[in-house]
C-alpha cells in the first residue's frame, strides 16, 4: 500500500511501503511489511507538455514481521529521481533511478536501480499497452544471510555473494 499527501504544490509526504504481506509460499509467511516514509519534491512540472521531474528520499523503518522477512537491519535510506514525459498525444515515457543505502551494510545490501515504463493509448478508450524494463545492481555484500538470495525492494536480507 502507498500513501501520498501534498504539503505544498511541490512537496509531498510519501509512504511507499507499508501494509500486510500475504503469502502462500512455504518460505515466506504472512505478516506486516516494514514502513517506508519520506518526502518527494517536484523539481519541474509542465502540464501543457506533459513533463515532470521530481526527487526524494525515504527511510525504511525496520518495523515489520520477521516471519515475512521484514524487521531486519537498522533501517534503509532510499534516494531517487523520477522523470516522465508525454510523447505525442497517446504515449508516455517514465524513468526512475535510485539508490537504497542501508544504515548497516552487514545487515542489509546496498542496491541501485533504473526503472523504465513506456505506454501507448489504444483507440479513444482508457486502454493502454505498456512495457517496463527494470535494471538492478547490488553494490555490497552483507553478512546476515548465508545464501546469495535477495528480494528486490520487498525484502533486503543482507545476503552474501550478491555484489555486482
Amino acid at each position: 500500500m502507498q500513501v501520498r499527501a501534498a504539503l505544498t504544490k511541490r512537496l509531498s509526504v510519501i509512504a511507499t511501503k507499508d501494509g500486510f504481506i500475504y503469502s502462500q509460499s512455504p518460505l515466506l509467511e504472512p505478516g506486516y511489511a516494514d514502513i517506508n516514509a519520506g518526502l518527494k519534491y517536484n523539481l519541474y512540472r509542465d502540464t501543457c507538455k506533459g513533463r515532470l521531474l521530481s526527487t526524494g528520499m525515504t527511510y525504511e523503518i525496520p518495523s515489520g514481521s520477521n516471519k515475512s522477512l521484514q524487521g531486519n537491519g537498522n533501517g534503509l535510506f532510499h534516494f531517487f529521481t523520477t522523470g516522465g514525459t508525454r510523447i505525442g498525444e497517446r504515449s508516455h515515457l517514465i524513468s526512475a533511478v535510485g539508490l537504497l543505502e542501508p544504515a548497516d551494510r552487514n545487515l542489509e545490501n546496498r542496491m541501485s536501480y533504473w526503472s523504465n515504463h513506456f505506454d501507448r493509448r489504444i483507440g479513444n478508450r482508457a486502454l493502454y499497452a505498456f512495457t517496463e524494463v527494470n535494471l538492478y545492481h547490488y553494490g555490497s555484500n552483507g553478512t546476515a544471510f548465508p545464501a546469495p538470495i535477495q528480494g528486490g525492494d520487498l525484502f533486503n536480507l543482507g545476503s552474501v555473494g550478491v555484489d555486482g
